[in-house]
């Protein structure tokens, strides 16, 4: 059994080795990386993973999966994107102000689960670490700009109006920009800025915990921000994941981490 594991949302896809979504929990994807298993169990936020009836059952996936990992592997959780795209954004009813208030419960909700995970696998004496999730940017979606974004957004903060709106999205074609852009409405949260402000809150106050109870990070929000403090593109697979080249990208944190694994995805 391999003894490094990323487990989380999609954006464990990318440690896979592969630009494209592995298939989902309960099937487990081996790397193209030696000794590297990648599972995904869905579109699990970081803030709902402690309760049971989160409709993803992310929860039960994950403590499911820890039967299948052995004694003293590492493990990675990748969770909190979809949270800082959509979620945190929402929750404070589009008010900036709120969005560290937020972003804290998520946190606060996120490492409830890591503890009950921790305790019920102490014998496994599991190396715990965390990937902070990168940044997202409407601009990278493909209905960004069409004229009628700007109506759908405005529905799309109301849970009626998302109602309407997912119901409305299967009368146009897969390829119809209507389609694209309802998709954009109900994906993203906010404004640009406020996104960023959130993942910005998310990763400082990920990276205060994991220093203070000495788990690993790795941070892949930095790393993929142009000179505008926008994703840059180049490191892009579609609007929202990383693409394999961005392991390249990640040279210094995964020798530091002491993640030999990825040694290839360095030199090709």
């Amino acid at each position: 059994m391999s003894n490094l594991w990323f487990i989380g949302d999609s954006h464990v896809s990318v440690f896979s080795g592969a630009n494209r979504m592995i298939p989902e929990y309960p099937v487990v994807t081996p790397s193209a990386f030696p000794d590297v298993m990648t599972c995904r169990v869905g579109p699990q936020l970081a803030g709902t993973l402690p309760f049971a009836t989160s409709s993803t059952q992310g929860r039960q996936k994950v403590l499911d999966l820890a039967n299948r990992i052995p004694t003293a592997a590492r493990i990675f959780f990748v969770f909190g994107e979809i949270d800082c795209r959509a979620h945190v954004i929402r929750r404070t009813n589009y008010d900036s102000t709120q969005i560290q208030s937020v972003v804290a419960d998520t946190i606060t909700n996120y490492f409830a689960f890591v503890n009950d995970f921790l305790d019920l696998n102490k014998s496994k004496k599991f190396r715990l670490g965390f990937v902070a999730p990168p940044p997202t940017s409407a601009q990278l979606h493909q209905a960004y700009g069409l004229p009628y974004n700007e109506f759908l957004a405005r529905a799309a903060q109301h849970k009626a109006g998302r109602e309407i709106l997912k119901a409305l999205r299967n009368f146009f074609p897969r390829r119809s920009g209507v389609r694209k852009a309802i998709g954009l409405a109900l994906n993203y949260s906010g404004t640009d800025v406020q996104r960023r402000l959130a993942s910005e809150a998310f990763l400082e106050k990920l990276q205060n915990i994991c220093a203070r109870r000495q788990f690993d990070l790795l941070d892949c929000y930095t790393p993929f921000l142009d000179n505008e403090k926008s994703p840059d593109p180049i490191y892009f697979a579609d609007e929202i994941h990383l693409n394999t080249l961005a392991l390249k990208k990640l040279q210094p944190q995964f020798r530091s981490l002491g993640l030999s694994q990825f040694e290839d995805a360095l030199t090709h």
